[in-house]
C-alpha cells in the first residue's frame, strides 16, 4: 500500500475528504492529491500525520500504530479524544479523569 493509499484509508475512517484533511493540516487543497506522483516533503507529511493521529513513519512504511514508542494523546477539534490514533471510550475518559483528580490532590 502506498503512502497516498494509507492516507486515503485513514481519512475515510475519519469521514474526511483529502481536501478537508489538507485544509485542516494547513496545506493547499490539492497538496495531498499531488503525492500520487511525487514524494511528500517531511514537514507536510508530519502535518497530515498529526491530523490523522499517526506517525509519519506509519504513513510512509505502514508500521502499525501500536508499535510506536511514544504514543500521543490528542484532542481533536470535534472534541474526540485520541490515544495513539485510537478513540478513547467514555469509560477510558472516566478513568483518566479519576487519575488526574488524584494527581491534583
Amino acid at each position: 500500500m502506498s503512502t497516498l493509499e494509507r492516507i486515503k484509508l485513514l481519512a475515510k475512517q475519519k469521514n474526511m475528504s483529502l481536501r478537508s484533511l489538507a485544509t485542516e493540516a494547513g496545506l493547499g487543497p490539492t497538496t495531498i492529491y499531488n503525492w500520487k506522483n511525487r514524494t511528500p516533503d517531511a514537514a507536510n507529511l508530519a502535518k497530515v500525520a498529526q491530523v490523522l493521529a499517526v506517525s509519519s513513519d506509519y504513513l510512509l512504511n505502514g508500521s502499525q500504530p501500536e508499535e510506536h514508542s511514544n504514543p500521543t494523546v490528542d484532542l481533536a477539534q470535534d472534541g474526540v479524544y485520541l490515544y495513539d490514533g485510537q478513540e478513547l471510550s467514555a469509560a477510558d475518559m472516566t478513568i483518566i479523569r479519576n487519575i488526574l483528580e488524584r494527581i491534583r490532590n
